[in-house]
């Protein structure tokens, strides 16, 4: 164990005090700007309560080998020591971002009073004046660049009135940058920006004056429009150009070697076009366009400057693409739970073998085409002496197809232009789809479902996504069922409709947004809608053709009709490689018409499981306050536990621990509900009584994890059992270690692959 020295002190909080002769807009996100300056940083505590890492390095020893080592360097975090000289020069710190920020006067000094050798460090910030900005100007000559630079000035982040700030001044020297290099200005960059300030002023105001330098070796600075144009679809750095074919297509030069793309498809991603100005948006979404045709290994894109007998400038543009490997094949065994993209929308917890083939380039037009094959069992790993030691079965094979082209169903004529130039431009793939999910829940019942699918897939912008599925065909069909099964569909009406063969023809859109790669601060957030129709287009043809869906089948088969919405909202927080992630979601499915209120069984929603409420078994909570046969096995009870509405909430802290190794503890509140009637007492939404019916529990969590992979082992408690009667639900203080029986009734272990949310 490590103590501290006799002349050392911690440093266990830092205050910052604002004493100012003026209103300070936004005082505590000033107060928080300044904390962070301020040196050393203090320990973290988790929870705020505990400094847990800091205990951990005491415990070790930094300067040995093995565990005492590895507890130091790997968990723990040293001691932020209290050091006079660091406190000084965070006063500086201070000073010169406030004076950056327009107090121009301000000073910081600093005191420390410490006892026990803990120290408490207070920072004394005196303002006088905030410096605003009450008149900012452009260059007042007639050149092409300076009126492009005043034509957009309404998106300068710089406005008269507001205090003086060099952050944005910044920002508005990168703004005018990216403005001149997408109007032809190829050589230009920010460093030619300047501003002159202008303090004079006797009412604590400034004035800017933004200057443009010209470039030492030239006069002026030059638009450049773009020249001839090469694509090289097959270009190896080691390879020669021996049997290049070079094809002249439009304004392009062509050059192949074995044909393995066709021209069209890299044409349509290229957005240059000879004698147009350059473009520094062209050039990036090129680039991205051409990456995300999945097909080449490598892309470059270069420019060569030359003046043409005009004294045009000019930039010839040569694109060398590399081509990725073809065909690639994976048999992959794991230990998981498995979320399946088909109609199930179901886990496997258990072990399972995956094999995979794709092909990146079916037809030399960058479709991709990939085959999935998916064997899975899953295990009761919380089983009592009754439970099977499998339980459930699962078998899914899936072919996607996809083509990096939009492939419109509506004829173009029936479209204007701006709606074909917003499709020309968009990212928008074409994907069809074919699955089949065999699922065998022993000592119950077998269940397959088919799928057919065609839709789009749009990436818009850097945040946001939609997915189309204009029309979808599924089919699902019980069979192999137990005498158990049957006596309780015999029992329950609306659970033998549920079950019924049927066909859900309708279609679906996705709404993705996500700032996680553009989001500029510590957090983050995703949202993610869906909303599913079922059923109308065949009522719609049943109407138009005066009969019944049945009869133009000539057979028994009948189709569901129904809306189902789900939304899922996800918050980050990151402190350095700590993040509390927290989540919402609602789902909720409709029956009517030719449904009545009756929702297919696949459709229906379910609670627990290792993505959804840890401390519950997959399927082993709700719907409501309903709790099945106590004397039933878990296999014949899962399908009941189902229901048209789900609630849940997450939140989950994460840490590192050493290595590859995670720490996580998280909470976990949901359930399920139907919400009609039916014979599963307290199972039934009721708004004075639903809050009382979510299950909670929480716990602590282990993950491996290697950016490409991460496993994760999860060990949950309820805390609160919505099934139990009116005063027995909290179980939080129920603690009985000894007890087997009560230890795999409470003691709820979770696999997974991949973070929960």
């Amino acid at each position: 164990m490590r103590y501290l020295a006799k002349d050392e002190v911690l440093q266990s909080s830092v205050e910052i005090k604002i004493e100012s002769e003026i209103p300070i807009p936004n005082k505590t996100a000033l107060e928080q700007d300044l904390r962070a300056i301020s040196k050393p940083q203090l320990n973290r505590k988790w929870f705020g309560l505990i400094r847990a890492n800091l205990w951990f390095y005491n415990v070790g020893d930094p300067d040995k080998k093995g565990i005492p080592g590895w507890l130091s360097n790997k968990i723990g975090e040293p001691p932020a020591l209290f050091d006079a000289a660091k406190a000084a020069t965070s006063c500086e710190r201070m000073e010169r971002y406030l004076f950056n920020h327009g107090y121009y006067h301000a000073k910081v000094d600093y005191s420390a009073k410490w006892s026990q050798q803990r120290a408490k460090v207070t920072y004394l910030v005196t303002i006088k004046d905030l410096f605003t900005i009450d008149k900012f100007t452009y260059p007042t000559d007639t050149s092409e660049l300076t009126q492009i630079i005043k034509k957009y000035k309404v998106a300068s982040p710089i406005k008269v009135g507001d205090a003086f700030n060099v952050d944005k001044m910044q920002a508005e020297r990168q703004r005018i940058a990216s403005l001149l290099k997408n109007k032809g200005y190829f050589d230009f960059n920010a460093e030619y920006v300047k501003f002159e300030i202008d303090s004079s002023n006797i009412d604590s105001s400034v004035s800017l004056h933004t200057v443009i330098d010209i470039p030492e070796e030239d006069s002026m600075h030059h638009q450049y429009r773009i020249g001839d144009i090469f694509i090289h679809s097959e270009y190896y750095l080691e390879g020669g150009t021996a049997n290049l074919d070079t094809l002249r297509l439009g304004n392009y030069h062509y050059i192949r070697k074995d044909q393995l793309f066709r021209a069209n498809s890299i044409l349509d991603q290229i957005l240059f076009e000879k004698g147009e100005l350059y473009s520094m948006n062209d050039y990036r979404n090129t680039f991205n366009n051409l990456l995300e045709l999945g097909v080449f290994k490598f892309v470059n894109i270069r420019f060569d400057k030359k003046v043409d007998e005009d004294g045009k400038r000019l930039l010839d543009t040569y694109i060398l693409l590399t081509p990725a490997k073809r065909r690639q094949y994976s048999v992959e065994m794991e230990v998981n739970n498995r979320f399946t993209e088909n109609i199930f929308g179901d886990s496997s917890l258990g072990t399972a073998l995956t094999t995979s083939y794709q092909n990146r380039n079916l037809w030399g037009g960058a479709e991709r085409i990939s085959y999935n094959l998916f064997g899975g069992v899953e295990f009761n790993i919380n089983n009592s002496e009754q439970d099977e030691p499998i339980n459930t079965i699962n078998l899914s094979g899936q072919v996607n197809v996809t083509t990096p082209k939009f492939l419109n169903p509506v004829p173009k004529k029936w479209l204007t232009e701006k709606q074909l130039e917003i499709l020309a431009s968009s990212k928008i793939k074409t994907r069809f789809s074919l699955s089949d999910n065999f699922v065998r829940l022993l000592g119950s019942h077998s269940i397959n479902a088919s799928e057919l699918s065609f839709g789009y897939d749009w990436k818009y912008g850097e945040n946001t996504r939609h997915f189309i599925t204009p029309i979808s065909f599924a089919y699902s069909f019980v069979y192999d069922t137990t005498a158990y099964f049957n006596s309780q569909l015999e029992g329950d009406l609306r659970l033998r409709r549920s079950f019924e063969d049927r066909l859900i023809i309708g279609g679906s859109y996705s709404y993705l947004y996500s700032n996680q790669f553009t989001s500029k601060s510590n957090r983050h957030f995703s949202f993610r809608g869906d909303i599913e129709l079922a059923g109308n287009i065949v009522r719609g043809i049943e109407g138009l053709l005066n009969a019944d869906f049945e009869e133009l089948l000539v057979g028994e088969l009948d189709y569901s009709q129904f809306v189902r919405v789900q939304t899922d909202y996800r918050y980050y927080i990151n402190w350095g490689k700590t993040t509390l992630a927290s989540r919402l979601y609602g789902g909720m499915g409709v029956p009517y018409g030719n449904s009545g209120e009756i929702l297919p069984f696949i459709r229906q929603f379910y609670s627990g499981g290792s993505n959804g409420v840890r401390a519950f078994r997959i399927r082993g909570l709700g719907p409501g306050a309903y709790e099945p046969d106590a004397n039933a096995d878990v296999q014949n009870i899962q399908f009941q536990r189902t229901g048209e509405l789900k609630l849940e909430a997450n939140v989950e802290y994460r840490f590192p621990l050493f290595w590859y190794f995670k720490g996580a503890f998280f909470v976990d509140a949901g359930n399920v509900w139907t919400l009609y009637e039916t014979s599963k007492e307290g199972g039934q939404f009721q708004f004075d009584t639903f809050f009382s019916q979510i299950g909670f529990g929480g716990g602590a969590g282990l993950r491996l994890d290697v950016s490409y992979f991460i496993f994760r082992v999860d060990l949950a408690k309820p805390f609160y059992k919505p099934f139990l009667p009116a005063g027995e639900r909290w179980t939080m203080n129920q603690l009985y270690w000894k007890n087997k029986e009560w230890r795999q009734e409470n003691f709820v272990w979770q696999l997974g692959i991949g973070y929960p949310f």
